[in-house]
């Protein structure tokens, strides 16, 4: 299993409604995702910080470099640093 979390800092007016929407609206898109485990969104003022657990390197390869998901992070946001840990 790999554990898989980044941070987005965001500036201290951002609208964390954004946030809450954005995980309402998108967040069952990875439900069905090949070699996840299991995620979490992770909110707090003014920080987003998605969490996985994958149960294979392809599947958060294929999330992160692929077009699996990771893009629609990087269009929004910009590149956080992505933090993983195996287990």
């Amino acid at each position: 299993m790999i554990a898989m979390q980044y941070e987005i800092a965001l500036p201290a007016d951002y609208d964390m409604e954004i946030i809450r929407e954005r995980v309402r609206t998108r967040g069952h898109a990875l439900d069905d995702f090949a070699g996840l485990g299991f995620k979490a969104y992770l909110i707090r003022d003014t920080q987003y910080a998605p969490f996985y657990v994958w149960n294979t390197a392809k599947g958060m390869a294929d999330f992160l470099y692929r077009g699996g998901g990771f893009q629609h992070i990087l269009a929004s946001f910009g590149r956080p640093t992505v933090r993983g840990d195996w287990a």
